[in-house]
């Protein structure tokens, strides 16, 4: 505020100092501060207009990722994390009447755009880069609407993940698509694998293998409270990272495997399976970086997951032949991930 009084009352004393009149002065004073606000009203008109607006396939995406943002806006905090899952972050600020909107991944911001007070409808785009994260917009919107729509305090968190899995591994959008057309009424089928929470104990044939397998069950147990923050901490985006991790190992080295987990030919009780091994894989890889078990310890145990999921898929498809070191190659590579993640906490 001093600051723009400040030349205006510089002229008018010098106006009135050389025309002697305090008048002549007083005028002057008046005369620059209207040129000054003037100036300045346009060049902060041009600054909040500059951009362009946008095209129709544009507005179309911009209108999509402003529903992505009020959706999540909605939501508890503890869910918000979901919208991000698959990559794409949306962050949309109201305040008197405007709007800005911000999108893209997490350190590259891809979209940058506002709306004014006289024309709050109307998308003004400063930036807006096209890329392959477009791809994200559709699936995100999904991913909102279904925490959106549902019961915040029932929220079937399990059939959100199976989706998103499904999701990155087929890229058919149709995956996410059933979570809102499926009624409430669906949520109560739940299958008895689904009810089953992560173990890291299962029968085993091999008495050796048995004994290594109850060793490491044992030291998880000693040791459940830091594993479960462990857990607790991984957000939604990591968790369906370790799922990304564990599939393209068996895409790059296994590639017979690899179509075996089609989500869409597999049983939803193998799909469970199939998370319930990722973590315990991930906090194994955690033990071992922490040094409460040994390499010899986690090798025996990725192996034991990969040979109870070749079982499991032998036992829907009979006629299918599944390397268990293939399976176990993908749980190692999970189990990498829970050591790196030792050297953080």
């Amino acid at each position: 505020m001093f600051r723009l009084l400040f030349m205006p009352a510089i002229v008018g004393i010098i106006t009135g100092i050389v025309a002697s009149s305090w008048l002549w002065g007083i005028v002057g004073f008046f005369a620059t501060l209207g040129i000054v606000v003037g100036i300045g009203s346009r060049i902060y008109r041009r600054s909040t207009k500059s951009g362009v607006g946008p095209d129709r396939n544009t507005e179309k995406f911009l209108n999509k990722l402003e529903e992505i943002g009020t959706y999540k806006n909605e939501l508890p905090f503890h869910l918000r994390g979901w919208c991000n899952a698959l990559g794409l972050y949306v962050q949309l600020q109201t305040a008197g009447g405007m709007k800005r909107l911000q999108a893209g991944e997490e350190k590259n911001t891809k979209v940058d755009a506002r709306t004014q007070w006289e024309e709050p409808d109307k998308w003004i785009v400063t930036k807006y880069k096209r890329g392959s994260w477009e791809r994200s917009i559709e699936p995100t919107l999904e991913i909102a609407s279904f925490l959106h729509n549902s019961n915040l305090e029932e929220v079937d968190v399990s059939k959100l993940k199976q989706a998103i899995t499904q999701y990155e591994f087929s890229g058919n959008i149709a995956s996410l698509q059933t979570l809102n057309d499926v009624s409430t009424n669906n949520a109560e089928k739940v299958s008895a694998a689904e009810e089953i929470e992560p173990t890291f104990e299962q029968p085993c044939i091999d008495p050796l293998l048995d004994k290594m397998v109850k060793e490491v069950a044992r030291l998880a147990k000693k040791y459940d409270a830091e594993l479960e923050r462990l857990w607790y901490s991984t957000t939604p985006g990591e968790c369906a990272n370790l799922m990304i991790v564990f599939l393209d190992e068996l895409r790059h080295n296994w590639p017979r495997e690899y179509p075996q987990l089609n989500p869409e030919r597999v049983p939803d009780w193998i799909s469970s399976n199939l998370r319930e091994g990722i973590t315990a894989a991930y906090k194994a890889g955690y033990m071992r970086g922490k040094g409460w078990i040994s390499q010899e310890q986690i090798v025996d145990y990725t192996l034991y997951l990969g040979d109870k999921l070749a079982g499991d898929l032998k036992h829907v498809f009979p006629q299918v032949e599944s390397d268990a070191n293939a399976f176990a190659s993908g749980y190692v590579a999970v189990s990498v991930q829970g050591h790196l993640q030792s050297n953080k906490m």
